[in-house]
């Protein structure tokens, strides 16, 4: 049974070809949802119509907003991971009876499922395997959480060489799948030729992680260049419930800036494409905008992905200027969108099919 356990809207958005690819071969497999994203996990998974047996473990504790509430969430997790029953029994369907469990990423779903298929001795497959920043506080925990995953799984599919150099010491082998699965969901989705809104252009703005929302300094100097470019673009700002009540605080009077509830991945694809430039801390957005060649700004202080960079992408590090910089000079860094013809995910596929996993 292959098994993929997962707790994010991003994970599934991902893992979405992989799974779709088994749909089109007839192979049974599982989705065991973490709850780390509550229903929004759910959601996605009708979005791209996957079939698989979908298992919740437990949606009874969620709003994981600090790192006391995130410890309880995944002490509780992994226990009902590890002692119920129904999440390693075999499919009735199925003829295939060694588990695999597939992790994806650096989320702490990611790191559930791996100590699972460590404890209970099953082999485990890690999609978007290697990326290193090279410093355990930034980004934390997902840098601790890649090497720890390294250290434990089976096989790692890495996105390109410089993954499969900084796996070189991993236990696993190491496949080289030459780009993200992110290229495949993009595929899924047409390009829109409008969007929903009057103007003509506009920059999209996400901006969600805990290290820049909890960080005044940074966040202050952020809003206030966000309301001066919004004196010469639109800004659409699509915030989720921890990054929402910030940009409502600094930005919703403004009438230039409009905060977005958080969208399907369909929905928020036609509102990239019609974007003139982006600004985002998201590793999936920054990926996302160098296969379409967007003009994009990573607003972290570091990042464990090249994908774009001295290409469509520039990093700001943070640095005070580096956003009104930006919107003065993105077309410099606009350019023609990647060939999406290679699939990554057929590249997974083949691999588990050599395996005779299916």
């Amino acid at each position: 049974m292959l098994s993929f356990i997962v707790g994010t809207t991003a994970e599934i958005i991902k893992i979405a070809p992989v799974a779709l690819g088994m749909d089109r071969a007839g192979v049974d497999y599982r989705i065991v949802l973490t709850g780390q994203h509550g229903g929004d996990a759910r959601e996605a998974i009708s979005d791209f119509g996957l079939r698989g047996e979908v298992e919740d473990v437990d949606f009874s504790f969620l709003g994981i907003r600090s790192f006391p509430s995130a410890a309880v969430w995944f002490i509780k997790t992994f226990c009902l991971l590890l002692f119920a029953r129904r999440f390693f029994r075999i499919s009735s369907k199925n003829t295939q009876k060694s588990f695999v469990i597939i992790v994806h990423g650096d989320t702490l779903s990611t790191l559930l499922g791996s100590l699972i298929a460590t404890i209970r001795r099953i082999d485990l497959v890690h999609i978007e395997a290697g990326l290193r920043s090279s410093n355990l506080a930034n980004p934390f925990p997902e840098e601790l959480i890649r090497m720890v995953v390294s250290r434990l799984s089976t096989v790692n599919f890495a996105p390109s060489q410089n993954e499969v150099f900084n796996l070189i010491n991993s236990r696993g082998e190491t496949i080289l799948t030459n780009g993200n699965t992110s290229l495949d969901s993009l595929r899924l989705v047409s390009v829109a030729a409008g969007n929903d809104f009057d103007d003509k252009s506009y920059c999209l703005v996400l901006l969600h992680r805990t290290e820049f929302l909890k960080n005044s300094k940074v966040r202050d100097q952020t809003f206030q260049e966000i309301l001066e470019i919004s004196e010469k673009i639109s800004i659409r700002v699509v915030a989720d419930g921890m990054s929402k009540p910030y940009f409502l605080k600094y930005l919703k009077f403004n009438p230039n800036v409009s905060v977005l509830e958080k969208m399907n991945y369909f929905e928020f694809h036609n509102l990239l494409a019609g974007s003139t430039f982006v600004i985002t801390d998201s590793g999936g957005l920054q990926e996302e905008c160098a296969a379409l060649g967007i003009p994009c700004l990573i607003h972290r202080s570091a990042t464990e992905r090249d994908d774009g960079l001295l290409s469509n992408a520039k990093i700001s590090r943070w640095a005070p200027g580096e956003l009104i910089d930006f919107s003065i000079k993105y077309e410099q860094f606009r350019r023609n969108p990647m060939d999406l013809n290679f699939s990554p995910s057929e590249v997974i596929l083949n691999d588990f099919r050599k395996r005779n996993w299916f």
